[in-house]
């Protein structure tokens, strides 16, 4: 538990000072103090397109975009109402909602971690430091990213929802999934790519499963001849016994039913918004093959290559120029590369060869998912902004944590030649010394921008002028 508490210790020590800078950013002020501030002064708030629900003397707005809501609004409510309205203010609001990402972000790597195959994993730990230490995440989370960092708390949440389910087959964990989709993607309609990759990732598990369903039942009914009708039924008891039964827990059609409801109710403000202006249906559809800001949707290799390009500075942090940079990290994309490849060469080696294929499946799964996550991004109505990867990183450096725990498991009870054994453990020791020299680098690139930003105090919009 040291790993996950030394992250928290690491974020908070990096996030929370000279949090006034850089100067409050125009999105910042306009999407969520504006609308908090007029409600807790009792005055006429100015609604994005007028949308919103009048209940009383008081007026509830939906939207502060066509396709961004305003949760941010009502969460910044009480810190203003306590700290008043100053930068401050909606920077502990953004602080928090950073870290908490971070704590959702270390107990879904658990989940994956176990289901790899791991009894005590590392994934969580390692993940949550990569994501403390990390300039994209630290300083967006400072900012907000101008007010819409809470999609990817949400995002992460719901994702661990769905996977907690999945292990538990507790229908409870079924509804906070379905509920929290429904919030992320009024939050922000790019919610809909996690939405995707779930779904994605979700068949191809299915049709996996349904394959080797089929592959089993083939053997056993070669194995069968013979044996008598008790000891088969044993027998499939025990080759299942790792996985999680669908059978006597399977959601009935009731709780499929509240599910939706659930859903649903997540994301009423964003169909009541729709239903008075239907603003997001014509930012959608007026902007399918051309965005508003000239994207060519139809371009879609381009497009995805652009993405992909983006995952790098994601990962090396240079892109924040405004803070008095850039300074990069320049191990990070290298080495997480590095990392996932030879991780997926342990799972469909090693570990394979000792039947220990659940950690090939997660890990597998794990790509997919943000394989997916980039495909869907080369889709937009405004623009490919960097921010909007932010949605990504968590589940890439989910990924990587991932990949290590993989390493980590060909080191544990290797069969065959010494030889073979002293390697993998070589690699997972040179694994080690990679996250630590990625951790060195970005804490590097953190302190540099601290004291640029206590130089500059920003630069152009950011600017505290």
């Amino acid at each position: 538990r040291w790993l996950p508490l030394a992250a928290v210790i690491l974020y908070l020590a990096l996030a929370l000072p000279q949090l006034n800078l850089p100067g409050l950013h125009y999105d910042e002020a306009k999407e969520a103090g504006l609308n908090a501030l007029e409600m807790l002064r009792a005055q006429n708030v100015q609604a994005f397109r007028s949308a919103g629900v009048q209940i009383g003397p008081l007026f509830l707005p939906i939207m502060v975009q066509d396709y961004i809501g305003a949760l941010n609004v009502y969460l910044a409510l009480p810190l203003i109402a306590a700290f008043g309205a100053t930068v401050t203010a909606l920077r502990l609001l953004a602080v928090a909602a950073g870290l908490a990402t971070l704590l959702l972000a270390w107990r879904l790597g658990d989940e994956l971690g176990q289901l790899a195959g791991s009894s005590r994993p590392w994934t969580g730990g390692i993940a949550a430091l990569l994501l403390a230490s990390s300039p994209s995440f630290l300083f967006w989370s400072r900012q907000g990213i101008f007010v819409t960092n809470i999609v990817v708390t949400l995002a992460v949440a719901t994702v661990w929802a769905a996977v907690r389910w999945q292990r538990t087959r507790q229908v409870g964990w079924l509804y906070t999934a379905a509920f929290l989709a429904g919030v992320g993607l009024w939050s922000k309609l790019l919610f809909v790519w996690v939405l995707g990759a779930m779904v994605g990732v979700a068949i191809v598990v299915w049709v996996a499963g349904k394959i080797g369903s089929k592959g089993k039942e083939g053997k056993k009914g070669k194995e069968e001849r013979g044996r008598k009708e008790g000891s088969e039924g044993k027998a499939e008891t025990d080759s299942n016994s790792q996985f999680p039964s669908s059978t006597p827990h399977a959601p009935r059609p009731t709780h499929w039913l509240l599910a939706v409801v659930l859903f649903l109710l997540g994301l009423a403000p964003l169909i009541l918004f729709n239903q008075q202006t239907g603003g997001t249906l014509d930012a959608v559809f007026g902007n399918l093959a051309q965005s508003y800001y000239g994207v060519n949707n139809t371009d879609f290799l381009a497009n995805l290559g652009a993405r992909a390009g983006q995952l790098a500075v994601l990962l090396r942090g240079d892109h924040f120029w405004y803070l008095g940079g850039p300074f990069a990290n320049g191990w990070a994309a290298p080495l997480a590369a590095g990392l996932i490849t030879v991780a997926v060469v342990a799972a469909v080696t090693t570990l394979r060869r000792r039947g220990q294929t659940n950690a090939g499946a997660v890990l597998g799964m794990a790509l997919l998912f943000v394989v997916l996550l980039v495909l869907q991004s080369s889709f937009t109505v405004s623009d490919l902004f960097i921010t909007h990867d932010a949605i990504v990183q968590p589940f890439l450096l989910l990924l990587v944590a991932l990949a290590v725990e993989v390493l980590l498991l060909a080191t544990r009870g290797v069969e065959g030649s010494a030889a073979g054994g002293r390697a993998w453990r070589v690699v997972a020791a040179l694994a080690v010394l990679a996250l630590t020299a990625w951790l060195a680098g970005d804490l590097r690139a953190d302190v540099r921008y601290h004291r640029a930003l206590a130089e500059t105090g920003g630069h152009a919009t950011h600017s505290d002028a």
